[in-house]
């Protein structure tokens, strides 16, 4: 109480009782009501929501973290995907979806089960145009990896996770002077060597979820990858992503000289999952694989792009 008030008159500010909630963790009910009562606040319930976040000192159970599930269907439901291309919907996911999630990945480890739902929320709307299920063309994996290495970029969402939550790591790591930091330390680490420190079973659920990132990325800090001060989630996110090599066709299709829709089709084109007749003739959709612009032989990518008749004579008139 006494900070309070010296915290009022040093910043020349009042705070308002009628729009201020008291929490407490690990006091008796007697010392919590004596607080109550001097302070004059009202005594809040775990979790509550900050930021459009709910906040609690216990693990976040599914249902709280399915508000953000709620949030990406509403905002994909008024969007109108059915109306998009493919392209148009690639470009929704990466400029909305993405950072709603980004931002919740900050500031704590997400449930896998809840990543798995928004995986499918965002593979369902990239194929289909909104939330229903539709068989996809490409593997979510496929499309997480970078354009380089074949993909579309999207985030890989748990991997990104664990990025952004390595930030907390880092801290401790560098003994900057931060409050929290001289908390962990007289709390849980006291004095140890923090790479090789080890949560109770009875620290919280959050401290634990440090730690075990902490040891995901022990080895990319103790081999000096990150530097004083330089870490960041984006170096975090490449280095504990799985490299893959790259495909020689990648800035083909991915240049400022293509249409986004025309390197949607290239995409698929270079991985063999457009809609020809002999992958429909696979899938039983049809039962009929002759090419329908020559009826000379089985459609197939290279026949309707490279070797029909008819498509090189559309393409001489092109060039005419």
């Amino acid at each position: 109480m006494r900070a309070l008030k010296t915290f009022e008159v040093a910043s020349g500010l009042a705070i308002n009782q009628d729009k201020t909630d008291l929490y407490t963790n690990g006091v008796s009910s007697m010392e919590k009501s004596r607080i109550l009562k001097m302070s004059g606040f009202i005594a809040g319930t775990f979790p509550f929501k900050h930021l459009g976040i709910p906040i609690s000192y216990k693990r976040l159970s599914i249902v709280d973290c399915n508000r953000l599930v709620k949030k990406i269907v509403a905002i994909l439901r008024s969007l109108g995907g059915r109306r998009l291309s493919y392209a148009g919907r690639k470009v929704l996911i990466q400029a909305v979806f993405s950072q709603l999630h980004s931002y919740w990945a900050r500031i704590f480890l997400i449930a896998i089960i809840v990543i798995k739902k928004i995986e499918g929320i965002y593979r369902n709307f990239l194929w289909s145009g909104d939330d229903q299920f539709k068989s996809p063309l490409i593997s979510w994996d496929q499309c997480c990896k970078p354009k380089k290495n074949g993909g579309l970029g999207f985030l890989n969402f748990s991997e990104c996770n664990k990025a952004s939550i390595s930030k907390f790591t880092w801290w401790i790591a560098s003994k900057q002077n931060h409050l929290w930091i001289k908390w962990v330390n007289a709390i849980y680490i006291r004095n140890k060597n923090w790479w090789d420190y080890s949560s109770s079973i009875k620290s919280s659920w959050a401290w634990r979820q440090i730690c075990k990132v902490k040891e995901i990325f022990k080895s990319g800090y103790t081999n000096n990858l990150w530097q004083a001060g330089d870490y960041t989630v984006r170096s975090g996110y490449e280095w504990i992503h799985t490299l893959i090599p790259k495909v020689r066709w990648w800035h083909v299709v991915w240049n400022r000289l293509c249409a986004p829709k025309h390197s949607f089709i290239l995409w698929l084109y270079n991985l063999n999952r457009l809609s020809t007749r002999d992958i429909l003739f696979q899938r039983g959709i049809i039962q009929v694989t002759t090419c329908f612009l020559c009826q000379q032989a089985d459609e197939t990518r290279n026949l309707l792009f490279i070797q029909c008749e008819f498509s090189n004579k559309c393409l001489e008139l092109v060039h005419i």
